[in-house]
């Protein structure tokens, strides 16, 4: 019995980075698949066109965790989204955001809705906190407000040049101005999942304004076209 040849085996590798396969977990796949296929006694053409077809059997039989993150990242990005401004009370009156489009309704008896906050994300701590936020939904000349509340660090001379006004529709709970639509939320449970917390609002007010949303479609900003 042989086994693949180097140069055989080499290109099974590259065919395994080219399914964004982890190369250690095709060559252990492989082997198993190999063996339970008698392909050891095969000559070398066959050896060569089975594993070509192992990318098959290895994508029907994948765990997630053969998934890369970015080829996850990717697939996600491919489903256009609003992008929303959450933001929440530090402290009395002094106010932080974080740009999200991990933001979903989920009921209408209740209202309710969620958000995705990272873990590393300063947000987490103040929304844990505050137990209050809001969410205001950002029209298509946002971009640099949306900009400005991606980042970790929020320098309020920037903040101030943006010409970024906060209001106070309820007490406790900010949203921006002159956003698409303002809501106002009160957290009612919160789930660890995976590197996220969900948190899950009940909705207490709701306000919405003229004008066209600010879209996010595979890592960028995009604007309503007329049909």
């Amino acid at each position: 019995m042989r086994g693949l040849s180097r140069k055989q085996n080499e290109q099974a590798g590259e065919r395994g980075q080219a399914a964004n396969v982890s190369p250690v977990l095709f060559d252990k796949h492989f082997a198993d698949w190999r063996a339970r296929r008698y392909l050891w006694g095969c000559d070398q053409g066959t050896q060569t066109r089975l594993a070509s077809s192992f990318l098959w059997y290895l994508r029907k039989n994948m765990k997630s965790g053969l998934l890369s993150s970015a080829v996850f990242r990717q697939a996600l990005g491919r489903f256009a989204t609003g992008v929303t401004v959450v933001t929440a009370e530090r402290a009395p009156g002094e106010v932080h955001g974080m740009t999200a489009n991990s933001f979903t309704a989920v009921s209408l008896e209740p209202l309710l809705v969620l958000v995705c906050v990272d873990e590393q994300a300063r947000m987490l701590p103040v929304l844990k906190k505050a137990q209050r936020f809001g969410v205001s939904v950002l029209k298509e000349n946002q971009r640099a407000i949306s900009d400005f509340f991606a980042q970790p660090e929020q320098d309020p001379d920037t903040e101030r040049a943006l010409g970024i006004r906060f209001e106070w529709p309820a007490a406790g709970i900010p949203v921006l101005g002159d956003a698409l639509a303002q809501l106002t939320c009160r957290v009612v449970a919160s789930h660890l999942a995976g590197d996220h917390t969900i948190f899950l609002g009940e909705v207490e007010g709701a306000e919405m304004f003229e004008g066209e949303p600010l879209l996010f479609f595979r890592g960028g900003y995009r604007r309503i076209s007329p049909a």
